[in-house]
């Protein structure tokens, strides 16, 4: 088990990924897509930096190295082979949005099991400390 090193940082990864579009939303925006395509870019400008940076400062590597394999490189390699405009928007669409959003998904999984982790490792602590003083008080009591 890895320890959180900042709880805030991680609750507030978790809180951003726990967003949810509602369903009246989608469906408008499927007749407006470029325009939902459009917000959905730029909000991926906006979080994967601060995502990255949670990461980082949580040092876990492996997530890391996933994003960027598994993310960041497909995107990377899509932009220089297409050429054309109208294929690279469509390979937004069908190929590196729906990596985006799965790593994502499955991210959100994952903080919310560190964060699980961590209350119990707290929780753990919590209790073994206060053993430790019941055992105290129990040993002052006797041992006159």
């Amino acid at each position: 088990m890895q320890r959180i090193k900042n709880r805030k940082l991680v609750e507030k990864l978790d809180q951003i990924l726990g967003y949810e579009i509602n369903g009246t939303f989608l469906y408008l925006g499927g007749f407006f897509y470029v325009v939902l395509l459009m917000i959905a870019i730029i909000s991926l400008i906006i979080f994967v930096p601060f995502m990255v940076y949670v990461l980082f400062k949580e040092k876990r590597k492996g997530w890391l190295y996933g994003f960027f394999f598994g993310v960041l490189l497909p995107t990377i390699i899509t932009c220089f082979v297409t050429e054309n405009v109208f294929l690279l928007h469509n390979s937004w669409v069908l190929l590196i949005l729906p990596f985006y959003f799965f790593y994502f998904f499955i991210l959100k999984f994952s903080t919310r099991e560190w964060l699980r982790e961590d209350e119990a490792y707290r929780q753990f602590l919590y209790m073994k400390e206060k053993q430790k003083r019941e055992k105290e008080i129990w040993n002052k009591q006797f041992s006159k």
